[in-house]
């Protein structure tokens, strides 16, 4: 029951897939905590090359569309209901959320199983947060909202997708 791993399209490369253990067996943490970084990566990876996009895109710009879908159609229905705070409300919380929970969360998880995850982010992605911080602040300092600061909004979210699209991180090109 051997079946054949198609490998990259570019480089032919195939990646490692460790057999799991007998399944009727007692498996331990580590090897589900193992097999899962391995498919994460495996189908990021694999989602890059097969899209043609970086990782970095897929990471920081397609994911969290996705994964936060039903906030996002919260927002846009109570937006549609003209009720500006709440719409605010459920945008900036999730934002303060991962930003201040998730992500120191995930980076004591990944101490926990001995991967090296630290918030030691590159010159690119900390010049990006700091920026998209600061023209928020200045879009909500009135309190009020129009159509044209929408339209800059999701036009300078745009420009972050471009941007991280056509970025290459320098420490990640080193072949």
């Amino acid at each position: 029951m051997t079946e054949e791993i198609a490998g990259c399209r570019k480089c032919g490369a195939v990646p490692e897939v460790e057999e799991m253990d007998d399944p009727k067996e007692p498996t331990s943490f580590q090897n589900y905590k193992n097999h899962y970084f391995k498919t994460s990566k495996i189908l990021t990876e694999g989602a890059s090359e097969a899209m043609n996009m970086p990782v970095a895109f897929i990471s920081v710009i397609l994911l969290p569309i996705v994964g936060n879908a039903a906030e996002h159609a919260s927002a846009i229905m109570f937006a549609i209901k003209d009720k500006l705070d709440i719409t605010l409300g459920v945008a900036i919380g999730s934002s303060t959320q991962i930003s201040m929970f998730l992500i120191p969360f995930c980076v004591v998880i990944g101490w926990m199983m001995g991967k090296g995850m630290d918030l030691n982010f590159q010159l690119f992605e900390t010049a990006t947060l700091f920026i998209t911080v600061l023209v928020v602040a200045f879009m909500l300092q009135e309190g009020t909202a129009n159509y044209f600061k929408g339209l800059m909004l999701i036009l300078c979210y745009l420009i972050v997708a471009a941007s991280f699209f056509v970025h290459v991180d320098p420490a990640l090109n080193d072949d």
